[in-house]
């Protein structure tokens, strides 16, 4: 079962990478880069001795400035404030990096979640004042903000009560687990989906 949700994560971060690849001069899009930076960072622990939980902390900073610059783009008007979020969440992960106990610090997730959330509001709360013609629908920036939220939500849901359902009760971690490994399929479906459609 394990196997099968690796080949399965594998297949849809690859697939990401090579759809967005071939329709980046269609889309006028570059978030193929994202999945060149998702997909070597998802392999590399596999052909090298990489101690994952730390290996994912750093590369949580990778992401944080990707979309810092994605967002930017998509939401001009608020422009600065996407830089000032992006900048004040890269700064708080680097402290928990270097000053954390664990290979992967809570409050780095939290931040890291916190960072997608507050983004992916700002796109849609930017929509509902924009009078774009262009059905959203057919946006990518709505089906990756869609994307981080979901995915953002289910890691935030399985990352805080960890620490004590270790303890207290590893049936319900491990369900937590299984329904948030299925959240992030679904979240690179909308990826899928994203890059098909207009920049």
């Amino acid at each position: 079962m394990i196997i099968l949700q690796e080949i399965i994560h594998f297949v849809l971060i690859y697939g990401c990478l090579i759809i967005s690849f071939l329709y980046r001069k269609r889309t006028n899009s570059n978030l193929y880069i994202y999945f060149v930076i998702i997909c070597t960072l998802e392999t590399l622990p596999y052909l090298f001795s990489i101690e994952f939980n730390r290996f994912y902390s750093f590369s949580s900073l990778l992401y944080i400035a990707f979309f810092t610059y994605y967002f930017s783009r998509q939401v001009s008007s608020y422009r600065n404030t996407v830089y000032a979020v992006g900048l004040f969440s890269f700064s708080c992960c680097l402290i928990f990096i270097f000053n954390a106990k664990e290979t992967y610090p809570i409050p780095l997730a939290i931040t890291f979640c916190a960072f997608f959330i507050i983004l992916s509001f700002l796109y849609f709360f930017n929509q509902l004042k924009s009078r774009s013609r262009v059905y959203v629908f057919h946006k990518e920036a709505f089906w990756v903000s869609s994307a981080l939220l979901l995915w953002s939500v289910f890691f935030l849901f399985r990352i805080i009560p960890m620490p004590w359902l270790e303890k207290n009760d590893i049936g319900f971690l491990l369900l937590i687990n299984n329904v948030f490994k299925g959240a992030t399929m679904v979240s690179y479906l909308l990826f899928l989906i994203a890059v098909t459609r207009k920049h």
